[in-house]
């Protein structure tokens, strides 16, 4: 989260693709569930006016990029809403 809130904080700056990409919880994973929109790192998107233009997953998530895009190395790939 901190580092996405350092890279993409600034006017007009978010990337274009962000992968959740085998995020795991828990013991030997990372601490927080990526792929929850409300957990540290869908906040940082949602406090950022620019948002990424698609979002990569391999897994169910619940961020509001629904509209399935196609398939890129192994991960769905979903457009952000409008």
């Amino acid at each position: 989260m901190k580092t996405y809130l350092e890279l993409f904080s600034a006017p007009r700056h978010a990337p274009q693709f962000l992968s959740i990409k085998g995020p795991g919880t828990g013991f030997g994973f990372n601490w927080t569930d990526f792929r929850c929109y409300q957990e540290a790192l869908g906040r940082a998107v949602q406090n950022n006016p620019n948002k990424p233009a698609r979002l990569g997953a391999d897994q169910s998530h619940d961020w509001p990029w629904t509209d399935d895009d196609g398939k890129a190395g192994g991960m769905i790939v979903f457009k952000r809403p409008r």
